[in-house]
């Protein structure tokens, strides 16, 4: 599991990535240009640490990382700047 600021920064990059691709439904999947280019703008230790968050929101682990998935963001201003207002679990 992650920690609670590894939480933030991986719960901030979803929100940028849904914020720009709300359409889209895996940023760690890199199989398009758009994908491909926020993969570099952020990095690999950072594309890691979605994925980290991705593969652990599951129901073994309880479902802990909601905003991993497009439909958390729908009701989200499509701004990607502002911290959600949603916890994220300590």
């Amino acid at each position: 599991m992650l920690t609670f600021e590894e939480q933030r920064k991986a719960q901030r990059l979803y929100c940028r990535w849904f914020a720009k691709n709300p359409k889209s439904k895996n940023p760690t999947d890199v199989n398009n240009r758009a994908k491909y280019e926020f993969a570099m703008q952020i990095g690999w230790v950072s594309l890691a640490l979605m994925l980290q968050a991705r593969k652990s929101n599951t129901k073994v682990n309880g479902y802990p990382y909601p905003w991993t998935k497009p439909e958390y963001w729908v009701d989200y201003p499509n701004n990607g700047v502002v911290a959600p207002k949603r916890e994220v679990q300590a």
